[in-house]
């Protein structure tokens, strides 16, 4: 039987590869899978700054030649335009390189990338520059889409259907909506202090949501956006392990690409300080199907979601990716 593959997945009928950057298409024979290494967060400055001339020396290579490309946007509407790409590349006699969800792809991820990148062929990093940067140094996807010497094609959302969709969109613009009592796929917690939370937590694991959506609780998802002590996140794990719930507790830093149908999303009032729109926006993408929010309604939330876009950093990629195509010419 053919295998099942989604616009993402699809080999051309030409016969052109399709390298595929994780670890979703191994079961297909026509796809090459590459594993792409991260570094830690320990790298030295010097070291730093030696990888950000060496890629920017790399990507603009590949830009030069018509080789480097980008889609950005949500990951449920990036389909479409990746496929078109990947066309358009094959009709020309090139094959693609594909990195999805790259806007976490570190510093030394994107130099492991271009070094391995074979001749003639289109290096295309989809991935959503709304989203939180990589958790190690750089911020190659953002750099590479402001130094503007690429192709960049910004994916359109995707259809409204859910409040869920409707609140993913508002955050990116900056505002928050509230729940519907028509609509399920989103649902906001109000809890006066850490014990209603816990309380809370345990509930909606326990009754709400299996009874909602047919799910036990060790495939629902728990994200706490806290500060760096992990008060709320600690505790609200212990609360779990005594009710002996299997419930997996996840800090919004280290979701990465996983996901539930439905996820708890728990935002402590000592994350408020430092939360951006981007952080908030990972956890929203957590649940596939259904959120609930459990807050204290403090209004400091909606300053966040409607001030602080992302955690800025200071990365000179951008920058040095346009010198280099103006020293060639380009």
């Amino acid at each position: 039987m053919e295998p099942k593959l989604s616009a993402l997945q699809v080999a051309n009928a030409a016969g052109h590869t399709w390298i595929a950057l994780d670890d979703s298409h191994s079961g297909d024979p026509s796809v090459v899978v590459v594993d792409v290494p991260g570094v830690g967060t320990g790298q030295a400055l010097a070291d730093v700054a030696a990888d950000e001339e060496m890629l920017a020396e790399g990507l603009a290579s590949l830009a030069a030649e018509g080789l480097l490309a980008v889609v950005d946007g949500p990951a449920d509407a990036r389909d479409s335009s990746v496929t078109q790409l990947i066309a358009q590349a094959n009709e020309a006699g090139a094959e693609v390189v594909l990195h999805d969800h790259a806007e976490r792809i570190t510093l030394r991820g994107a130099l492991d990338v271009v070094g391995d990148h074979p001749e003639f062929t289109l290096l295309l990093l989809a991935g959503d520059s709304a989203m939180p940067a990589a958790s190690g140094p750089g911020q190659v996807f953002h750099d590479l889409i402001g130094s503007s010497i690429c192709p960049v094609v910004t994916a359109s959302a995707p259809p409204v259907r859910s409040v869920l969709q409707e609140l993913r969109g508002a955050v990116r613009e900056g505002r928050l909506i509230g729940s519907r009592d028509d609509d399920r796929s989103f649902v906001a917690v109000r809890v006066a202090d850490l014990a209603e939370a816990q309380l809370r937590v345990n509930q909606l694991l326990t009754t709400s949501i299996p009874r909602a959506f047919a799910q036990t609780a060790e495939r629902i998802g728990v994200v706490v956006l806290d500060n760096p002590e992990a008060m709320w996140l600690n505790a609200i794990q212990d609360s779990l392990s005594d009710a002996q719930l299997p419930a997996k507790v996840t800090a919004v830093a280290d979701v990465g690409t996983e996901s539930w149908l439905a996820c708890v999303v728990v935002i402590s009032p000592q994350s408020l300080e430092s939360l951006s729109r981007a952080d908030f926006l990972a956890a929203l993408a957590s649940g596939g199907s259904h959120i609930s929010l459990v807050h204290t309604g403090d209004p400091a939330l909606t300053r966040a979601v409607r001030d602080t876009v992302r955690v800025p950093r200071q990365t000179r990629l951008a920058g040095l990716l346009r010198e280099v195509m103006a020293d060639a010419g380009a």
